[in-house]
């Protein structure tokens, strides 16, 4: 929720830091894909003006990585449909051609229509993953998909028996 009102200089600073840094993308969860909105950077104090005008998401860092002399990188995350369609009212419309399209994208989603099947296709392999998210979906697991649980299954329990 937006705790302020920030102005269109303020928006279209954020939407031109975006524009630079961020990201959209799909966030695979439980077997389903979600819009995901990502902005990293070593600089906190511009990412928490960001996350101040955007009104949306969560910051999580500082990461820290070798060579230990480069800065901690902290990020913005803003995940599900209602962030990014907020976050779509601050800045979409000051975003460029490419980035627009892919927010597009991100609005239209629906759920049943961002389901992967991949699991349904691959060589038999052992996996639970599949069957887990025919599951999700309140589905029968396809042949492929419980054959495979069950070479997992076989490989988990021969582990553990050792």
């Amino acid at each position: 929720m937006i705790d302020f009102d920030p102005t269109e200089v303020d928006r279209a600073w954020a939407a031109g830091l975006f524009e630079g840094e961020g990201s959209f993308c799909w966030q695979r969860t439980d077997g389903r894909d979600y819009p995901r909105a990502h902005l990293g950077t070593t600089d906190p104090d511009v990412l928490r003006r960001f996350a101040k005008i955007v009104g949306v998401g969560r910051i999580y860092g500082p990461r820290y990585h070798r060579p230990s002399h480069w800065k901690p990188i902290e990020d913005w995350v803003a995940c599900g449909i209602d962030n990014i369609s907020l976050l779509a009212e601050v800045i979409g419309p000051y975003l460029g051609e490419r980035r627009s399209a892919k927010l597009g994208e991100m609005l239209s989603w629906k759920p049943a229509e961002r389901i992967r099947r991949d699991y349904c296709n691959e060589p038999l392999v052992p996996s639970s993953a599949g069957h887990t998210a025919h599951l999700a979906y309140g589905e029968k697991p396809c042949d492929r998909c419980r054959m495979s649980r069950n070479l997992y299954m076989r490989q988990w329990r021969d582990q553990r028996v050792r």
